[in-house]
């Protein structure tokens, strides 16, 4: 997974700061994620069907005004992931919550795999909720 910014071509990056990021309460990830698809739609012909978040990006989306506005309004809790899927129109939403620590990396790297897929190792530290990093990806089963 690229994730370095300067790994994409001009107009593909949205850079979040301030009341753009997706835990400010004018944030607004459902406008942001959909318009990332329309922008890979219109340059492959279809729309992506898989969506890559960081533990700290899934929280301030699942708490996210813009999200909310699409839950019910008895919902009292933050949105499901499966909640996220349909207002995303993603099929599938991966989380990189786990974290790996060995002896030269005391604050942890997040990764994340599936039995069949991958996993990987974050090569820089991320200095905000939701900011891109780039990762190293390693193919194995899990046992």
């Amino acid at each position: 997974m690229a994730t370095a910014t300067g790994s994409y071509a001009a107009g593909h990056v949205l850079a979040l700061a301030g009341g753009t990021k997706w835990s400010a309460a004018t944030g607004t990830p459902v406008t942001d994620i959909r318009a990332a698809a329309d922008v890979i739609r219109k340059k492959i012909g279809k729309r992506p069907n898989h969506l890559t978040l960081s533990a700290d990006a899934l929280v301030a989306i699942t708490m996210n005004t813009e999200v909310k506005g699409y839950l019910a309004s008895t919902q009292m809790g933050p949105a499901t992931i499966d909640q996220l899927k349909t207002i995303l129109n993603v099929a599938t939403i991966e989380v990189g919550d786990a974290v790996w620590i060995d002896e030269t990396d005391t604050d942890g790297k997040a990764i994340t795999g599936t039995a069949a897929d991958h996993c990987g190792r974050a090569l820089g530290a991320a200095t905000q909720a939701g900011q891109l990093i780039e990762v190293q990806l390693y193919k194995h089963v899990h046992a």
